[in-house]
Order: C-alpha cells, then sequence, then structure tokens
C-alpha cells in the first residue's frame, strides 16, 4: 500500500527505538493508551494470542504499539502496562522522546495514510481537533517497511485473516514485493 517512514522514539524502557530495527522484519503497528479502557482490552488480548501464535518466528516477527496520548503515556507507565499483562520482548511499545504528541502521531499517520477507514475519519475531522484515531484497526508491514494490509480488530475472524496474511509475508519472496507510494486523501 505504501511505505513507513523512517522514525525515532522511546520504548517502554526508554531507550531510544529506530524504525531500522524492525527492517527485515514482519511487524503488526497497533495503537496504545494506557489510560484508555475502549483502547486496550479487547485489542491487547487479540494481539497477545497473535504473539503467542508466532512465537516460533523469533526474530523474524515483532508486535509495536504506538502511544496515542504520549504526554501520558511515558516509559515507565509503558513498562508498567507490559509487566500487568504479561508481555515479552518481541511487543515493543513506542511513546514520544519529548513528551509531545507529534513524534507518535506522525508515525500512526503515515502508517494508516492508506487506509479508507482512517481517510473518512480525517476527512470529517474538525479544524483544531486531533487527528482521529481508529484503534480497533493495525496495519501488517513486511520487512521492506511497506504496509501491506489493514485489519479491522472487530472482525469475527480477524486472527485467522492476520495469521494468513502473516505467513503469506513470511513466506513470499521479499525482493518481488515493491513498495510503492500510493496517492493519499488528495487522489481519493
Amino acid at each position: 500500500m505504501g511505505p513507513v517512514l523512517p522514525f525515532s522514539l522511546l520504548d517502554e524502557s526508554a531507550e531510544p527505538f529506530q524504525s531500522t530495527e524492525l527492517v527485515g522484519r514482519i511487524w503488526i503497528a497497533s495503537m496504545v493508551c494506557s489510560e484508555c479502557p475502549q483502547v486496550n482490552p479487547e485489542q491487547m488480548d487479540t494481539l497477545a494470542k497473535v504473539r503467542g501464535k508466532t512465537k516460533n518466528m523469533v526474530d523474524a516477527f515483532r508486535l509495536v504499539s504506538f502511544s496515542v496520548d504520549s504526554q501520558r503515556d511515558r516509559p515507565d507507565q509503558l513498562a508498567t502496562m507490559e509487566k500487568e499483562h504479561g508481555l515479552g520482548k518481541r511487543w515493543i511499545f513506542l511513546t514520544s522522546s519529548d513528551a509531545s504528541k507529534t513524534a507518535p502521531d506522525e508515525v500512526l499517520d503515515n502508517i494508516f495514510s492508506f487506509d479508507e477507514s482512517h481517510l473518512l475519519a480525517k476527512r470529517a475531522q474538525a479544524p483544531g481537533e486531533l487527528p482521529p484515531r481508529l484503534s480497533y484497526m493495525i496495519a501488517l508491514i513486511d520487512g521492506n517497511m511497506c504496509v501491506r494490509a489493514y485489519y479491522d480488530l472487530r472482525t469475527l475472524d480477524v486472527l485467522d485473516q492476520l495469521m494468513g496474511g502473516i505467513n503469506n509475508l513470511l513466506h513470499a519472496d521479499s525482493d518481488s514485493q515493491e513498495c510503492v507510494s500510493l496517492p493519499t486523501s488528495a487522489g481519493r
């Protein structure tokens, strides 16, 4: 669908995290908010199941959750969330390094800029309003940093669909998967 642009954020250990650490890996981009009960329970449960189903993929796969409220979701807050849910090394929680919302929002805007649901919500956004975040949507990204698919976590068979997408990428010839940038909302 299009490329994920380079980014640099902080992980849950307050360590710098570069997007280059994801090159060569299949990963899922999701949103997280430590104080948003409507975002976390079902999403975290589904993603934890994905983590369990991908445990044999070791270095080939990651889950990456970007904070939608980086002013509240500081690294210590995300580390507490990680411990509460018993999450491990293959699930990375990212926030901004400067306590502003801009960095994670820019990354999320880029990742979801090819998703029609997000484009429709953005068109309805009032001036000065924060960018819309459809927290039930996740993105599957290949090792070349290309967005390959979006999944709605509210779909009944989302786990099967997602695992099918991951397996397709895992067994695909990466040289034949060129990442082409598509027009954004102006072109649709």
